[in-house]
C-alpha cells in the first residue's frame, strides 16, 4: 500500500530524535491491514527519498522517526510541515 499525507515534524523531549505522528484515520487503516509490531516502508520527505522507514506503534497512534540529517538537508526543522510518502515493502 502507498500512503501520502502532510504532517508536522516534532522533536522528542530530552532527545535529538525527530518524528511525525501518522494522522489518526490513516493510522487506523494501516493497523487494520498490518498486524506486525514494526511496519517497514520506503519513505520520501517532500519528495526526497530516504532509507527504510519503520512505523512504531504508540499507545494511541503510529509514529514515524524522521532522519534528522535528511530533514535538515531539505530545510526542515521541528514545527515545519512535511509532505510524507510511504510505500509498503521496504
Amino acid at each position: 500500500m502507498n500512503y501520502e499525507f502532510k504532517a508536522i515534524l516534532h522533536q522528542a523531549s530530552n532527545t535529538n530524535r525527530w518524528y511525525i505522528e501518522i494522522p489518526y484515520k490513516l493510522a487506523q487503516e494501516i493497523q487494520r491491514k498490518e498486524k506486525k509490531g514494526i511496519l517497514k516502508y520506503t519513505l520520501a520527505l517532500d519528495g526526497y527519498p530516504t532509507k527504510e522507514a519503520k512505523l512504531l506503534r504508540g499507545s494511541l497512534h503510529l509514529m514515524l522517526e524522521v532522519p534528522q540529517d535528511v530533514a535538515q538537508l531539505i530545510g526542515k526543522q521541528p514545527g515545519d510541515e512535511l509532505f510524507i510518502s510511504l510505500k509498503n515493502g521496504a
